[in-house]
């Protein structure tokens, strides 16, 4: 917006409007009435902070902010000099620190206005742990406590000036530590539900924006961003589609330098509970127990496509750990029946994590007692979901609705080894669709199925996949095809991304297209992609899938869709049906059903 343009009225509107919302007008909101009658202390003639204070929030509302920043700079060093002497009271400390306060939140609004990003974030986190500070002397109304949360909207109002994907995916990586400080300060006041608001605010909001401009039929690349996560929006989505939602976020404890597991449970009733692990206290290391886990399901090695020999013992131990941590404290809270859902919300390494496999005390899978699925953030969840229901009742897909392709003729100059297998999955799944004909071999090329993707209701595509970026794109992520005159056989997460699909799940028979780039905003990869282009449901790898028992297990998946499942609950029972010939884990549980789930 051109706030220039709309004159200074309109700055000095929304900065008074925030003011009475975040800290009250003169620190009214701020005070309880434990001190009511806290008065500032004389200053120096030469330089009195209160002065400062009243210059520079004039010049703010008149919009000048680049004058109005030092004084504000200025009267903060003055208080905080103030507050550092042994010689002041207790009292008049506090009282400094409640015009800290003020004058973080002033100088918040500055920054913002001058697009001063990096600025902003570091008076919106100091402005909080002030507030924190605040609340451990009983300083902060219930009022003014509830206004902590909405410091995030401060960071929408400046994604709503950045234009490209690429530019809000690194606005919410740069407020990621901000996001955090929220969750932890909230969570400490005991609001775990705007500690939860708080998370969701903080991940996923540039694919948010897609998908949002996707159901409107606007144009990606626009002004105008998704709404801001609500805790009614929450509930709302968990009780919609009758599942339980658990959402994870490692936050950094502010009483050692280890970090918490935060883990929100959001059952169907639209009740929401809080469990926190101290990971120190635990002596865990989450990212490198789940690096340990990929190591002994067999992850395909950086820069090649041999698989590193699986070792069962190792595995299972990794296995299990990840079960106590992940599942264990929050296992109280989880649905009993086995066809209830429950969506995983991962973060940053969780997002590797193969939740089905995860071990309890019995070495029972977690597949065997629950339906699972993911989802970037609550938000997107619910966006997939609604944009299931506007592709609406279609019917049942008929075969020419249908495209499967299965090991094409691979793209010179990769070492792509031939996957006969893909081949005869494809084959075995085609009759279920009647007259549906696989793309395999050198019918198979980036051509055809760039042409046929766009009318396609169900999209299988059995290949290998790249995790490598692709050309200049910088977004990770490939098929590979068959190449031909027109196309190198690589059809690319940037190719993948601006096209119009009308399909309602898309599955990736490949190996890692569950990976990818991880950010703020999730996963940036092949799935990501896909829901741009207006796919409600992705299935996904999480490594190198075999052969023979991905084929098997791909089968029975579409066996059972025709028998009134969800999608979900139907890959559960591939799952199942397939661990029963192969029971490693590394056999049958790399996928991952993402997006809408029924």
């Amino acid at each position: 917006m051109n706030w220039r343009r709309h004159g200074n009225w309109l700055w000095a509107g929304l900065l008074i409007a925030l003011l009475v919302q975040v800290i009250g007008l003169g620190g009214d909101a701020l005070v309880v009435a434990k001190r009511p009658n806290m008065v500032y202390a004389q200053m120096t003639e030469l330089a009195d902070p209160i002065e400062l204070r009243s210059q520079g929030q004039t010049l703010a509302l008149e919009g000048r902010c680049a004058e109005a920043i030092p004084l504000f700079t200025q009267a903060l060093e003055l208080y905080q000099a103030a507050s550092n002497d042994p010689t002041t009271s207790p009292l008049q400390r506090d009282s400094n620190q409640i015009s800290e306060a003020m004058i973080f939140t002033h100088l918040s609004s500055c920054h913002l206005r001058m697009g001063n990003y990096e600025a902003l974030i570091v008076s919106l986190s100091a402005g909080l742990e002030t507030r924190r500070q605040l609340a451990d002397q009983a300083y902060l109304t219930a009022e003014a406590q509830a206004g902590l949360g909405p410091l995030a909207d401060w960071l929408d109002t400046w994604r709503n000036r950045l234009a490209s994907d690429t530019e809000r995916i690194t606005a919410l990586d740069q407020s990621r530590d901000f996001f955090n400080q929220l969750m932890r300060v909230l969570a400490e006041l005991g609001d775990p539900e705007g500690a939860l608001v708080a998370a969701e605010k903080g991940r996923a909001r540039a694919i948010a924006d897609l998908l949002t401009a996707g159901l409107g039929d606007l144009p990606s690349e626009r002004v105008t961003i998704a709404q801001a996560p609500t805790l009614a929006e929450i509930r709302r989505i968990a009780q919609g589609q009758s599942a339980t939602l658990v959402e994870y976020a490692v936050v950094a404890s502010e009483a050692s330098e280890e970090n918490e597991l935060y883990s929100w449970v959001v059952k169907p009733t639209g009740d929401i509970e809080l469990a926190i692990v101290p990971l120190a206290e635990a002596g865990k290391s989450l990212q490198a127990t789940i690096e340990r886990s990929r190591v002994a399901l067999g992850e395909r090695l950086r820069g090649g496509f041999e698989l590193a020999e699986p070792q069962a013992p190792v595995q299972e131990a990794q296995l299990r750990e990840l079960y106590q941590l992940l599942i264990v404290p929050i296992q109280a809270w989880l649905p009993e029946g086995e066809d209830d859902l429950i969506v995983f919300i991962p973060q940053d390494e969780l997002f590797l994590v193969p939740f089905p496999a995860l071990l309890d005390g019995g070495n029972q899978p977690l597949i065997r007692h629950h339906t699972l699925s993911t989802a970037p953030s609550i938000q997107v969840l619910g966006l997939t979901e609604q944009r299931r229901s506007q592709l609406g009742n279609r019917g049942p897909i008929t075969g020419n609705e249908v495209l499967l392709v299965g090991n094409p003729t691979m793209p010179e100059g990769l070492s792509l080894r031939p996957l006969p297998g893909a081949g005869d999955e494809v084959d075995e799944i085609a009759p279920l669709y009647g007259n549906a004909e696989p793309l395999k071999g050198t019918a198979a090329t980036e051509t055809t199925v760039k042409q046929r993707l766009p009318a396609a209701r169900l999209i299988h595509l059995a290949t290998h996949g790249l995790l490598e970026a692709i050309g200049d794109s910088g977004i990770p992520g490939a098929i590979a095809l068959a190449p031909d005159d027109q196309n190198d056989g690589l059809l690319t997460s940037a190719e993948i991304f601006p096209l119009s699909l009308q399909a309602e799940l898309v599955v990736l028979s490949a190996c890692d297209t569950g990976l990818g780039t991880l950010t703020g905003d999730g996963v940036v990869g092949l799935a990501r992609s896909f829901f741009q282009a207006g796919v409600a449901s992705v299935i996904v790898s999480l490594w190198a899938v075999p052969d023979a028992p991905t084929a098997k297990l791909m089968a029975e998946f579409y066996r059972q869709l025709p028998h009134g499942q969800g999608q979900a609950q139907a890959l559960r029972q591939a799952m199942l049906t397939t661990l029963q010939s192969y029971p490693n884990p590394e056999d049958w549980a790399a996928f991952s059903l993402v997006g809408a789930a029924k």
